[in-house]
């Protein structure tokens, strides 16, 4: 929700009717609002939202309820909201402003014995009757933090449940292909099943991008290092594909460089899943001629390196920078 403030309309309070009337409004909406004169940042004005906030801070007790809050008592309260991705605090951005208007898209969060609550904050600089003064809203964004924590949890939730059910009908599906495999010695209906359990694999695949991609967000990513022969990933990689292949005419090619050592520590799976991220993106634009597949290891750097080239139509030269950067 946002609150805009008239410029006239602060104008017109130099008259004490309006701006008795004025501070009456501002005293009673739901963000904090407080003044403080531009020349000695006096404290002019403060509303229930900050004189909460206030007393929070300072643990004022309910019996004191009616004590006066301090511009002491307001500014200890907001230098204790920090960045949330950085170390500027809320007192840092009163203290420093400089300019006609404040915009902070930053959210500032404070934490204190067992209090917890996010803000962001907005300025302006106005005359106010004989002086000068800095106006600052602070509108509190716990509660759509909350709902965005909550909102993240229960997507986690539902991709994780999303997953087990794809995963319990391929695993079925893939259990009858190798029962009919083992039934049939009919050379056409093996080279069906050979396709059937290709194609099954490929979305068992789908499921672990998935699955990653929920542990990347939750910070719990790991990877699973073990001894590959890049020979042996590559031969299964192109035999999955080979169908893929077969339909489109295309030649696939390996190469393996010498300098490539029989043995090399690394996530097999993921290996997997970037090759084959990597060829079916060059499947999907190659129509004719042949994609090739190359690895070479680099001993300096201890450096397994792999490339996947192709004569598809390419990219534009133009297009190059944004490959790593989701389109808005």
């Amino acid at each position: 929700m946002e609150y805009k403030i008239r410029h006239d309309y602060f104008l017109a309070c130099k008259e004490e009717e309006y701006h008795v009337n004025y501070q009456k409004l501002l005293a009673n909406m739901p963000v904090g609002i407080f003044m403080l004169g531009r020349k000695n940042k006096e404290l002019l004005f403060y509303n229930k939202v900050i004189a909460r906030l206030a007393r929070m801070h300072s643990e004022m007790s309910r019996a004191n309820s009616n004590e006066s809050v301090t511009k002491a008592n307001i500014m200890d309260a907001i230098n204790n909201f920090v960045q949330k991705k950085g170390k500027e605090t809320l007192g840092t951005v009163v203290q420093n402003w400089q300019g006609e208007r404040l915009d902070k898209k930053h959210k500032y969060k404070y934490k204190k014995n067992g209090h917890k609550m996010v803000c962001s904050i907005k300025g302006l600089r106005l005359p106010l009757r004989s002086q000068e003064s800095e106006v600052f809203f602070l509108e509190d964004q716990t509660a759509f933090e909350e709902l965005s924590k909550l909102e993240s949890k229960y997507q986690k939730l539902y991709v994780a449940s999303i997953v087990h059910d794809i995963r319990s009908p391929l695993n079925g599906v893939m259990g009858i292909i190798e029962k009919i495999d083992a039934q049939s010695n009919d050379p056409v209906v093996k080279v069906s099943v050979d396709i059937a359990r290709k194609t099954c694999q490929m979305l068992l695949f789908l499921t672990y991008d998935i699955t990653d991609f929920s542990q990347l967000e939750a910070h719990k990513f790991k990877a699973n290092p073990e001894k590959v022969v890049v020979k042996e990933v590559f031969e299964e990689i192109t035999e999955l594909l080979a169908f893929n292949f077969e339909t489109k005419g295309l030649i696939c090619n390996t190469m393996i460089k010498e300098s490539v050592p029989k043995y090399v520590l690394t996530d097999r799976h993921r290996y997997m899943q970037i090759l084959l991220n990597l060829l079916t993106n060059a499947l999907k634009f190659t129509f004719k001629g042949s994609i090739t597949i190359e690895a070479s290891y680099d001993a300096l750097s201890n450096q397994l390196i792999t490339f996947v080239t192709d004569t598809g139509i390419g990219i534009k030269q133009e297009d190059i920078p944004c490959l790593l950067y989701t389109s808005d």
